[in-house]
């Protein structure tokens, strides 16, 4: 989307590439986490190690650049697990449904499954590891004759956002950065 064109003043971006020629400002994160239903896992079994996802139905966003390669982190640990499945899903509330539904085993930030883990709809799968968290970016044409209006929701949501159930506060930043 075109900030200008579109006569946006402030949106919010979560993860993939930013917009060509916006600023943008890191307001927090969301952690990633494996989730499969109950349902899925009573069936297939629980992975151990990461290495056992390959075993099992993956469902994923279709539009990963890493396609079917899952890259997980235990601290400083680092595995790359080739995964596979039936399943591309282009939309965040159709894999949540899913996976709720007993489809697989899947990666999802935080927010998206909060409420499912805490009702045990969800759990989670090899809790030990997670991937790279999901960055939430308030991303704004320019500084330059920015509304004041503008200016104080950009801070205000700043703040607030690594509050949200799901989030965490991204890490103090001291300067913004440009895209292009």
């Amino acid at each position: 989307m075109d900030l200008v064109e579109e006569g946006v003043d402030v949106a919010l971006r979560l993860g993939g590439n930013l917009p060509p020629n916006a600023i943008a400002r890191k307001a927090a994160m969301s952690p990633r986490y494996l989730v499969a239903a109950p349902s899925y896992l009573a069936r297939r079994g629980k992975p151990r190690i990461p290495p056992d996802l390959a075993a099992h139905e993956y469902v994923r966003f279709a539009w990963l650049a890493s396609g079917d390669t899952l890259e997980l982190h235990q601290g400083a640990t680092l595995a790359t697990v080739q995964t596979q499945g039936r399943f591309r899903v282009n939309n965040a509330l159709a894999i949540r449904e899913s996976l709720a539904m007993g489809a697989g085993i899947g990666l999802c930030p935080a927010w998206l499954v909060q409420d499912l883990l805490a009702s045990g709809e969800l759990l989670r799968v090899l809790p030990k590891w997670s991937a790279t968290p999901q960055e939430a970016f308030l991303v704004y044409p320019s500084r330059r004759y920015q509304p004041l209006r503008a200016r104080l929701l950009i801070d205000f949501l700043a703040d607030r956002l690594g509050q949200l159930p799901g989030m965490q506060p991204s890490q103090p930043q001291t300067a913004r950065t440009r895209f292009r």
